[in-house]
């Protein structure tokens, strides 16, 4: 089972055509997750169950070949749809109380993100990265291009990233931003941030219960 990032033209036809490419190297799609990425394309995530593992470069290749479409990534992955484990998440919260919600909401957005870097930092620890930095001067998420990773994840995504930084401005004075990498060139969608603020917004409300009981 693979989970293939695909930026397309958003225009009628798009879609089947990369169907009919995924079906001729006998992949079966299982499910898709299209995104809005801007007005002229989208991005879309298909779960796919491939008989053996498949030619990347070739698919890349075919996929490529309207001069528009773009395999941004493509990785093993489980079936379960990646908001469905992004609440499982939320339920562990609950289960175990507020002395992992920090940890519970970096997995969430991880693997909502299907990226295999992500983390929560203090208002303090922030300011230690760029993205960070503009994030809460912004008070909005802020996208970098950028090298500056925690060093035990570094290892994960070596040499430039794409890292988003999203600040949870419903803390008041104490802030919290969330960090999330990604390969350059595997950009994030305007989707993707509107699930991580809801996310963090959820995380947050849920805390807020559980220390107050």
């Amino acid at each position: 089972m693979l989970r293939l990032r695909i930026s397309i033209p958003d225009r009628p036809g798009a879609l089947a055509r990369v169907a009919t490419i995924i079906a001729s190297r006998g992949g079966n799609i299982t499910s898709i997750d299209v995104q809005q990425a801007n007005a002229e394309f989208a991005v879309d995530e298909l779960l796919v169950d491939f008989p053996e593992e498949p030619d990347a470069a070739g698919l890349r290749e075919d996929l490529a070949e309207d001069g528009e479409t773009v395999l941004l990534s493509l990785q093993l992955t489980e079936s379960i749809d990646p908001i469905v484990a992004s609440l499982r998440q939320v339920a562990e919260l609950l289960e175990s109380g507020s002395n992992d919600a920090e940890a519970a909401l970096a997995r969430g957005v991880a693997q909502l993100c299907s990226s295999p870097v992500a983390w929560v930092s203090s208002a303090e620890e922030a300011t230690r990265y760029g993205a960070g930095r503009f994030a809460m001067e912004r008070q909005g998420v802020v996208v970098m291009t950028t090298t500056e990773l925690p060093a035990h994840l570094a290892e994960r995504l070596p040499g430039e990233v794409c890292l988003l930084a999203v600040p949870d401005v419903e803390q008041g004075e104490q802030h919290k931003v969330i960090f999330v990498a990604r390969p350059v060139g595997n950009d994030f969608t305007t989707t993707e941030v509107a699930r991580i603020e809801a996310l963090v917004s959820l995380h947050t409300a849920l805390a807020k219960i559980i220390t107050a009981e």
